[in-house]
């Protein structure tokens, strides 16, 4: 591992982002992060053995600015990436960003001056997502921000969504004390760690902030993981609620049958994603979308009372009835 950098002092934040066959993307990427108005961070760029132009555009970047450290490994995948990522941070406080997303150049000050005026272990703010190249919308001037504290009991209702609310799964956008990661690594070698990941934040945080204020931008590559078609990958989705209901039975057992019900949904969502095609001449996957379509028609009506919109709702029924 060969770490660049001339970082002086000790940082209030580190931002984290693992960097992968990015080209395209990350000079814009770094650039969000350089025109942050809070300027007390280091930059930590983990190149996973990229294996286009990124290692040289990190280097290039390290020698700029010398809050931008540089770390070059073999490819293990990005939670491996944040995983090194994580033992060289030196700050109090630890963000990351994804290498083909951006943040809007208020978003760490915000993230901050929530964090200490309200005493939270984790701020998170809003995202929207963005298709094209361009940055053709800003935010900065949204009317009518609101934050939100959340409690123990709060931020646990809130990840397993126990009154309908969409929760923010991803590990991006958010400001989290370095204490809440002690000991924390992320699970590596899986898709959908990221709401592993979550799971333990908040566990490990007292209290959090949710703003409502819109500043990170999620790309949606067209040739990224979010956006591809199903693989055998998706197959993880059912092993990371698998981890947390084990977790959950241990940690907090009063809150098992909501993380069982989040196990339940999930089956109906990998139901929706896998095309019928996907599986045309193998059996073995024909049984097992079977058998999902099966779990999910026996639970169907527990989760059509459970709080979703109706679309989903709609596309429930539909999934359970169905010819496979």
């Amino acid at each position: 591992m060969i770490q660049n950098g001339t970082g002086e002092g000790i940082p209030k934040v580190s931002i984290i982002i693992p960097v992968y066959n990015v080209e395209k993307y990350l000079n814009r990427c770094i650039k969000s992060i350089l025109k942050q108005t809070f300027r007390d961070f280091e930059l930590i760029l983990v190149d996973d053995g990229s294996p286009d132009k990124c290692p040289q555009l990190c280097d290039d970047w390290c020698k700029k600015d010398k809050r931008i450290w540089v770390i070059h490994k073999e490819n293990g995948g990005q939670s491996s990436a944040r995983n090194v990522g994580l033992e060289a941070a030196r700050g109090e406080y630890i963000g990351f960003v994804d290498s083909d997303d951006w943040i809007e150049k208020d978003m760490l000050q915000l993230l901050y001056d929530s964090i200490l005026k309200c005493r939270a272990d984790i701020s998170m703010c809003d995202y929207v997502i963005d298709k094209g190249m361009k940055k053709k919308k800003q935010y900065l001037c949204q009317t009518g921000v609101k934050c939100k504290m959340l409690d123990k009991k709060g931020m646990l209702e809130y990840f397993f969504r126990i009154h309908g609310e969409k929760s923010n799964y991803s590990v991006c956008g958010k400001l989290l004390k370095c204490e809440v990661l002690k000991e924390f690594q992320f699970i590596e070698g899986r898709m959908n760690e990221d709401v592993d990941a979550c799971y333990h934040f908040f566990k490990n945080a007292n209290r959090c902030i949710i703003i409502n204020a819109k500043r990170y931008h999620y790309f949606q590559n067209r040739n990224g993981i979010t956006l591809r078609k199903f693989t055998d990958k998706d197959f993880d989705l059912l092993y990371i609620w698998n981890l947390i209901i084990k977790y959950v039975r241990k940690d907090f057992p009063e809150y098992s049958y909501y993380a069982e019900i989040n196990r339940k949904r999930s089956y109906f969502t990998l139901l929706t994603k896998m095309e019928r095609d996907y599986f045309k001449g193998n059996k073995e996957l024909k049984c097992i979308c079977k058998k999902w379509q099966g779990i999910t028609r026996r639970h169907m009506l527990e989760l059509f009372r459970w709080k979703m919109p109706i679309t989903r709702k709609i596309l429930l029924l539909i999934e359970c009835f169905i010819p496979i």
